[in-house]
């Protein structure tokens, strides 16, 4: 049976995800700098809050939310970045390094113990009690995860009080397609004159997801009512009264209820990290990887295929 539907991830397959990972550093070293480790380990970042060019943001995540360890993280299905910002501050505020060279090794190690992935892991970094008293320390009687998600939509979707013009205005507003805009478009045109419905995956709210595709101009490739979000899964735990999270990738529910009236055959998934394919597998649905192999751990027998981009996509 063909493919009638192609289901995408947003970050890493059409988005570049790069302001969704420098908001989570930014966030990390926010609340480092109010537990005291800022001017213990990173002496020279910059002040945050005087912060005036992109360039010093991305010092900012070389120190605080270094490659191998946001891919790593992803590795491990965490992959909201309001999770990956947690995570951050939680192996920081672990590890306790002593300079900047020393966190990402000390950070890997412990992730690399740890036989937990998602939200497990998560709650085992929680869980440590140094880290835990520090926090309770710092900001008592809160809920440190929406401490910190509340701040990395400051960052992300702007902050009118803030001092620094980029952060004013949120680092949403430098969002950037992966590929030209134009060169996506016209694959996405191709798809949809071969009769192909393109539908959304994300772990975005719905309007991080369809904000940055309408100022692209690529939203309108998409069939809205195939469109899934974070948004969708919280609603749908709520009604069920499930634990919040529980129905995220590599949960299939965003993917799946986003193919409805498709048979499992009839459905393509398009994405970039081992919980995109994990989703997929658990519906029964195909699966490309934009990316290589190696990046989606020892599963990667299930794709269909491998590809650097989406224009690359042949079905």
């Amino acid at each position: 049976m063909s493919i009638r539907l192609m289901l995408f991830d947003l970050d890493g397959v059409i988005l570049s995800e790069r302001c969704y990972w420098d908001a989570a550093a930014l966030t990390i070293a926010y609340f480092a700098d109010r537990a005291g480790i800022t001017k213990q380990v990173y002496a020279d970042v910059p002040d945050i809050e005087r912060i005036d060019e992109y360039g010093q943001v991305a010092d900012l995540r070389r120190a605080f939310l270094p490659d191998e360890l946001l891919y790593a993280m992803r590795a491990r299905s965490i992959n909201s970045n309001w999770d990956r910002a947690y995570a951050g501050l939680m192996l920081l505020l672990a590890t306790m390094p002593v300079d900047l060279q020393t966190f990402a090794p000390l950070a890997l190690g412990l992730l690399e113990r740890s036989t937990n992935m998602g939200q497990g892991l998560l709650q085992e970094l929680a869980a440590m009690d140094d880290m835990v008293e520090s926090m309770k320390r710092l900001w008592p009687g809160e809920n440190m995860l929406q401490v910190v998600t509340n701040r990395f939509q400051q960052y992300f979707l702007g902050d009118p009080t803030s001092l620094s013009p980029i952060f004013r205005e949120g680092l949403i507003q430098y969002e950037t397609s992966l590929d030209a805009p134009e060169r996506v478009a016209a694959v996405l045109q191709g798809w949809k004159e071969a009769d192909m419905v393109l539908g959304i995956g994300t772990g975005r709210p719905r309007d991080e997801a369809l904000r940055p595709l309408a100022r692209l101009q690529l939203l309108s490739y998409f069939d809205r009512a195939r469109i899934r979000t974070i948004d969708d899964v919280m609603v749908e735990e709520a009604r069920l009264g499930m634990q919040k999270n529980s129905l995220s990738k590599p949960h299939p529910f965003t993917y799946r209820s986003a193919s409805i009236g498709y048979q499992p055959q009839e459905v393509c998934v398009i994405g970039d990290s081992p919980a995109d394919l994990y989703a997929a597998r658990a519906a029964g649905f195909q699966f490309i990887g934009v990316g290589q192999p190696e990046s989606f751990r020892n599963d990667s027998s299930y794709a269909r295929a491998f590809v650097p981009s989406v224009l690359q996509i042949s079905l």
